[in-house]
């Protein structure tokens, strides 16, 4: 099996051909609802449906997965920049996922560094 590539989403929406049939670890935020399972690169982007921030979840819509909905999320799957997702919306698809897993919750406060 071929490397998993730990990536910015930024830079895959950068570069999609880079990534092209290739297996990426990306963190962002998640929209997992009916018809709009994507990973945003911002809480805001999320909020105001900026569709080429983001990249479309292949993923079914289970209890687990809804949970994720409005999280920052991890995911592993194999990214294809010539699948637009949900109306042709959005800049590509991880799809295959093989991962997807809280990476954190912007409602907790952050915690100070403990000295």
């Amino acid at each position: 099996m071929a490397e998993i590539l730990f990536v910015s989403l930024i830079h895959i929406l950068q570069n999609p051909g880079e990534y092209d049939g290739k297996p990426v670890r990306v963190v962002g935020y998640a929209a997992l609802r009916f018809e709009a399972q994507a990973l945003y690169v911002s809480e805001q982007d999320a909020r105001n449906a900026v569709t080429k921030n983001a990249l479309w979840l292949a993923v079914d819509l289970t209890d687990a997965v809804r949970k994720l909905n409005d999280h920052f999320v991890i995911v592993e799957g194999v990214f294809a920049k010539d699948e637009l997702g949900h109306l042709r919306l959005y800049s590509g698809t991880i799809k295959q996922v093989t991962r997807l897993e809280l990476w954190s919750d912007p409602k907790r406060p952050v915690s100070p560094p403990q000295r």
